[in-house]
Formats: C-alpha cells, structure tokens, sequence
C-alpha cells in the first residue's frame, strides 16, 4: 500500500497528522435522538462552519476550482451520498454523473430506509445530450443536475418513480485522500477531493408521495486520464461517525497494484492518513444478485489498527445493486451501518458502500 508506506517515514505509529486544510466552527455531531443512527442522518451535515477552502500549502487538487470539469481529462465522475429524513421517514440516496471520452452516466438510487425497498436506475448517454463546465460546478444530464457553489448547490436526480430535489450547503472542511488527493491505481493517478459536510433540505417524491426531506450529503469528485484496463475490483467506504469525523476507506485490488487505505478528517480540518487491514479479508453475509449474478459482500469488519479502531459495518437492505445495461456489470450502492470502536472508544457511524468488479 504506497502512500500510507511512505507516511510512516514520517511518523513512527503509521499515522501521518496532516495539516489544518480549513477553519470550522461549531460540533457536526448534533443533538441527542432516541434513535442514535437517525440522529446521525439528520444532523450530521449541518454544523454552522467555514465553506471548505484551499490549505495555506500548494497542493493540487483544489477547492474550488478543481470541482468543475476537466474538459479532455479522459473520465470525471462526481458522486452524491447521504441519508435524508422525512418525520420519522429515513432514507439513503446517491445520485452520481461520469462523463467518458464516449459517453456520459448518470447512476441514481433511492433506499427507503423503513420498507427496505431500493429504487436504482443507470442510465447512459452521447456526449452532445449532456454538459460539464470547466470554469465552475455545472453538470448537466437529462436525468440529473448538479450547479451552484459549496454554499449554494442545487443537486437533482430524477428515477422513473422518484425525484431527489435538494439544495446543499457546505459545512466544513474537504477530505484530500491519501492527505493530498492524488491516489495511485491502475498504473497511474487519480485526482480526488471529497466534501463530507454537507447540509442538505429539498424534497424526495417517491411513489408519488413528496417529502419535505433534511439530511446529509458527502460529495466524492474524481478525474483521471487513464483507463479501466487493469482494474479488477474495488470498495469504497464513506463513514460518517457520530462524533462528527468522516473516514475515507478504500481497499483495490488491479492487475499492477493493491492498495488498503484509510483517510480520516476531523472537523477542525485536520487529516490522518492510515494503513487498513484489507476489507476483503473480513467480509461476509454474501449477497447473490438474482438479476447479474454477481456476488457482493454485505458485512464487512474495519479494522485500523494504527488508531484502535474496529467497526462493524453491516449493509441493509442487502438487495442494493444499481444493474447496468451488461448483465455483468452491476455496482453495490448500499447504505450500511456500522458499530465497534473508534480510538478505543465505542462509536456508531452511517456508511455507504460502495463494490465494483468480481467479489465472488
């Protein structure tokens, strides 16, 4: 695992203490709930803090530039998750848009947290149907949007029987993976910049029932100029921890790397960069699709040793695979939750995850 490697050249204990990437102000956590996991859904992005802002230091990627298209870059992706809640109506969401040298995606779910029931459409199309900025945050697809600014953002992803309709605003500080947002897979670099603090309110129609929603949103961006090639399969894990930090997991797996990692952000700014037991080491309660056949975990145990931590992370509903046009190429979009201990501590957090490739 590279990156975390070559950090603990820096620190004995294999944790790198970046520094400070923006001011925040105020908890992240919220107020106390019975309902300790709705607590977390409802009020974790909504901390009263600084918009997200470029660290004192160079370091490439940045915000906010950085967030619009990179027009000839070869593929781009921004990704929307979180958790929204409606009363005592919970549920989870992603709306996400890839634009390719070919084509453009846009891959939408809805989980309705109380039934179990999951909605997904992927949906694909030429590149003159759709439209992506390249001097500021402006994506456009016929079956979603994405415009605006971090304190001003309007977010919209339409399915044949729901409409996600929110306007978020960011509340604190980004999480640069690997502490600078350059991530080596595949044989080359990927640029990412992740905004886990985000407020959201809009509202969710399903079934022709519209609710007026508050929540969440954790914001993934990514851009690269290579290929899928030499990739074989990949998690990814958004955690949102009950006492305000967000974890950044990944655990990939190509034909000419492998990397584990772990990046925390704090809400003060600061960044830790971990080494992860591979996720695939502990995963469990495997679910077959009964539309592609594909095989996906849906428990897993996170283990990061360097800062005694240990959560269990269990995806409900199982069933929660966005199917692609090949019957071969479903991806797991789950919401999960996890339990355990974080720095020794017992701790609760809201996952996504997040499964491509063979996990049989």
């Amino acid at each position: 695992m590279r990156y975390a490697k070559s950090w603990r050249r820096i620190t004995a204990s294999g944790v790198a203490a970046l520094i400070v990437l923006a001011p925040v102000r105020g908890s992240a956590a919220g107020d106390s709930s019975a309902d300790p996991f709705k607590r977390i859904a409802c009020t974790a992005g909504a901390a009263p803090t600084a918009v997200p802002a470029d660290p004192a230091f160079p370091t490439f990627p940045k915000l906010p530039g950085d967030l619009a298209a990179h027009p000839g870059i070869g593929w781009e992706g921004w990704y929307f998750v979180g958790h929204l809640c409606a009363g005592p109506h919970q549920f989870a969401y992603q709306v996400a848009f890839t634009v390719g040298k070919n084509t453009a995606e846009t891959n939408i779910a809805v989980t309705d947290l109380n039934t179990g029931a999951f909605h997904q459409k992927w949906s694909s199309f030429p590149l003159d149907q759709v439209s992506a900025s390249g001097s500021e945050i402006a994506v456009r697809m016929p079956t979603g949007s994405l415009t605006g600014t971090l304190d001003a953002l309007s977010l919209r992803g339409v399915l044949p029987n729901a409409d996600i309709d929110l306007g978020l605003r960011a509340t604190g500080p980004a999480l640069y993976f690997g502490g600078t947002g350059l991530i080596p897979l595949w044989g080359t670099t990927t640029y990412n910049i992740e905004l886990p603090y985000f407020a959201a309110a809009g509202t969710l129609t399903l079934d022709g029932t519209k609710y007026p929603v508050t929540g969440t949103a954790w914001m993934d961006h990514q851009y690269f100029a290579g290929d899928f090639s030499k990739f074989k399969k990949w998690t990814w894990m958004a955690v949102t921890l009950d006492n305000g930090d967000r974890i950044a997991l990944l655990d990939n797996y190509s034909t000419v790397d492998e990397d584990h990692a772990a990046t925390v952000l704090h809400p003060d700014g600061r960044i830790e960069v971990a080494e992860l037991v591979p996720l695939a080491e502990d995963a469990g309660a495997f679910w077959t699709s009964p539309v592609t056949g594909k095989r996906f975990p849906t428990r897993w145990v996170v283990r990061i040793p360097s800062i005694d931590t240990r959560l269990v992370v269990d995806a409900r509903p199982r069933a929660q695979e966005i199917v692609r046009t090949s019957a071969a190429s479903g991806v797991y979009e789950g919401a999960a939750t996890a339990t355990g201990t974080y720095r020794g501590r017992p701790a609760r957090a809201l996952v996504h995850v997040e499964m491509l490739g063979d996990w049989r």
